[in-house]
């Protein structure tokens, strides 16, 4: 079984990034399993493409981020482009969700389409919208379960692939067909393991494990096998209770998440043991 180890490098003030070398406190409560690690973060000034990021999708070139309607604007989701010399992030484009008017909480790159979970009540929904064309309906899948959150695509070789989203009310992972939303297998549940403290929020696939970000009080990130077994857990380095969105970056295993408050973008660099 593959540990991590975290290579921490870094904070963000005001959109530049900061760098320095530190060992922070709040790592040695795991100290076992979590060494220091590498961070970079950027943070976006208020206004470029609204506050309240929910989650995050990486396209193997751009970073895109969905943002909430707590403002009282239309959802949309924005389009980053991350300068790794500067360490800086830039929004470059972007465009308003004509579906539904909010709780668009999840975001997934499929390798074509971006993909949204539409966290409402009854039953939840994925919506599938085309970057090239966004201001075309997009068609959606309804769900057998509301308030799904976090959503991660899962490629398979010659297939259409799975989805995996995980709701935030209950606590429960899923795994679900890319083509009609059916669940495949069982769900596993994480409110044991991220505490009553907790809600979960954004969710990523890796190719084998799956990374959950769990905010309200000391943020965490939490490592899980694809069948539901605790791997590891790690603070997330914010100033603010609320790492919402994550997505996991092929380029150099990174992983990113968001502060839904600040618009603080983290990249961490993960080292498998």
């Amino acid at each position: 079984m593959k540990k991590i180890s975290l290579y921490l490098a870094g904070a963000a003030l005001a959109g530049a990034a900061v760098f320095c070398f530190f060992a922070p406190a709040f790592l040695a409560e795991k100290a076992e399993a979590v060494s220091i690690g590498e961070v970079t973060s950027f943070q976006l000034p208020y206004g470029a493409g609204g506050r309240m990021c929910q989650d995050l999708a990486w396209d193997g070139t751009y970073l895109w981020c969905v943002d909430s309607d707590t403002h009282g604007d239309v959802p949309e989701i924005i389009k980053i482009y991350y300068d790794e010399v500067a360490g800086t992030g830039t929004v470059v484009g972007g465009f308003e969700i004509i579906a539904e008017p909010e709780l668009h909480k999840g975001l997934a790159w499929d390798g074509t389409y971006l993909l949204t979970a539409w966290g409402g009540w009854p039953k939840g929904r994925i919506y599938e919208i085309d970057p090239g064309n966004p201001g075309a309906e997009p068609s959606f899948i309804e769900l057998d379960f509301p308030f799904p959150y976090g959503l991660a695509f899962h490629y398979v070789p010659g297939g259409a692939g799975y989805l995996w989203t995980v709701t935030n009310d209950a606590g429960y992972v899923y795994q679900l067909n890319r083509d009609n939303g059916t669940t495949v297998g069982t769900p596993f549940n994480v409110t044991a393991d991220i505490g009553a403290e907790r809600k979960p929020a954004g969710l990523a696939f890796d190719g084998e494990y799956l990374w959950l970000a769990a905010f309200g009080k000391n943020d965490r990130i939490f490592q899980y096998t694809a069948g539901g077994s605790l791997v590891d857990s790690f603070p997330a380095y914010t100033n603010q209770p609320h790492a919402t969105g994550v997505t996991w970056d092929d380029d150099g295993d990174y992983l990113w998440y968001v502060d839904c408050c600040t618009d603080t973008f983290y990249r961490i660099k993960i080292l498998f043991e």
